[in-house]
């Protein structure tokens, strides 16, 4: 029984040791900016336009390339002057006309810029009926708005 006691606890010291000695700090499919001091939102809700015409809103959990979530608070996308620009989705009302190239971004302030889509902020997680991730690839819709609870009618 003593020896039974000594395993558990060593098994129990171990785990301990495991768990708290791992880097600490945002898990590393997430920019540095992203960390949780970030003052920007996550988690939108927004009404998606395939190119066929069907609508769905969806709770967008972030962007990134085909293997993982890169930001849940902003999207990266090239300028016409060739500068990386950062937008964040809080000051996003769409994302419109969309091609496999690049979209038409829609400021709240009314401003518009089209820019290219980057391969590591192109394709879009979702969370599905299920609670899962889903990957929506921007350049496979026509528009994203983002709306508010009062948009959800």
């Amino acid at each position: 029984m003593k020896n039974l006691l000594r395993a558990g606890s060593l098994v129990a010291g171990l785990a301990i040791a495991v768990f708290s000695s791992g880097k600490s700090g945002p898990s590393p499919a997430i920019d540095v900016d992203q960390a949780s001091a970030s003052p920007h939102l996550s988690g939108w809700m927004a009404r998606i336009t395939m190119r066929d015409g069907t609508t769905r809103t969806v709770k967008l959990e972030g962007v990134g390339c085909t293997r993982s979530i890169c930001s849940r608070t902003a999207i990266k996308a090239r300028s016409e002057s060739d500068s990386v620009v950062r937008t964040w989705f809080d000051v996003l009302a769409a994302i419109q006309d969309t091609t496999s190239r690049d979209a038409l971004f829609v400021m709240k302030d009314g401003t518009k810029k089209r820019m290219s889509l980057l391969t590591d902020f192109r394709v879009l997680y979702l969370a599905n009926r299920f609670g899962g991730p889903e990957r929506l690839d921007l350049g496979a819709v026509q528009s994203v708005e983002f709306v508010t609870l009062a948009g959800l009618r």
